[in-house]
């Protein structure tokens, strides 16, 4: 079972949540630590950016989506204030404007979109990956995602023998909640799991290595999540072409549905001499 610790619950908080400052700022806390590389972990940046405007947005609204430019460097250890703008409100659908800083440099700008639940049809075509349960005994691998765990979500390997593949991941909240928009946050914070690191992969199998970084993201919420529950994380870098990457990633609930998706352009900083091949 989760863990339901008021310590676990102040983590996912922290991780990625936001201090309502004013109608139109929020400040984002960073302190639990940042990425490998210097700089914020971008989940986090879409989590809380997220979060900054669930205080505009009309009581019953949920996320519907949100899109993000990661425009300069960021610092751990530096909190973000976030600039909110209300730029529609409509009957069906509301439109926010978020801009976060670090000690006045932009760091990044999103749009969400939030809407008002209705009844529907209920459908998709993705079938959710054929993979075993979460693997959560103690001799399991770690996956290479644990440390973005921050003590508020558990990161594991699908069951199975042999050498485990980067992806697809199961992962779950360690503590329940009934927060709508603080369930979608942690999965936005999910949804950077990995992304700029499957580009990599699958660049360095075709061309060799190269250096990049996460240039826009973007996050579609198309159903409910219950994130204490454990849910599948798969993303597959789809294409290169010159200094662009193009990486999709899908979020399936243990019962097969699709909660998120995901798409993230990567700009490739540096390649190597040798030019790709068609796959």
């Amino acid at each position: 079972m989760p863990d339901s610790t008021p310590d676990a619950l102040a983590l996912m908080r922290l991780a990625v949540g936001v201090e309502v400052l004013a109608e139109d700022r929020a400040r984002g806390d960073t302190s639990l630590g940042g990425i490998e590389r210097p700089g914020l972990f971008g989940g986090q940046m879409v989590a809380q950016s997220l979060s900054a405007c669930a205080h505009t947005v009309p009581v019953d609204a949920v996320p519907d989506s949100i899109h993000v430019n990661f425009l300069g460097n960021s610092r751990a250890g530096a909190p973000i204030d976030f600039r909110i703008e209300r730029v529609r409100d409509g009957r069906a659908l509301q439109h926010r404007d978020v801009r976060g800083y670090q000690e006045d440099a932009p760091i990044l700008h999103a749009t969400i979109v939030s809407s008002m639940p209705s009844e529907g049809l209920n459908w998709q075509r993705a079938p959710i990956p054929d993979v075993g349960p979460p693997d959560t005994s103690p001799m399991a691998p770690r996956p290479w995602a644990q440390g973005l765990g921050w003590g508020a979500f558990e990161i594991v390997h699908p069951s199975g023998d042999g050498e485990r593949p980067d992806f697809p991941l199961w992962i779950r909240a360690r503590v329940p909640s009934d927060d709508a928009w603080l369930q979608c946050a942690a999965v936005a914070f999910w949804s950077d799991y990995g992304m700029n690191w499957a580009a990599r992969a699958d660049h360095d199998a075709i061309a060799g290595p190269m250096s990049s970084v996460s240039a826009t993201h973007g996050l579609w919420f198309h159903r409910p999540a219950r994130v204490d529950q454990w849910h599948l994380f798969d993303a597959r870098a789809h294409s290169f072409c010159g200094n662009q990457g193009f990486v999709r990633a899908s979020l399936f609930d243990g019962d097969g549905w699709l909660v998120a998706s995901v798409d993230q352009g990567v700009f490739i900083a540096r390649t190597p001499a040798r030019r790709g091949a068609m796959a």
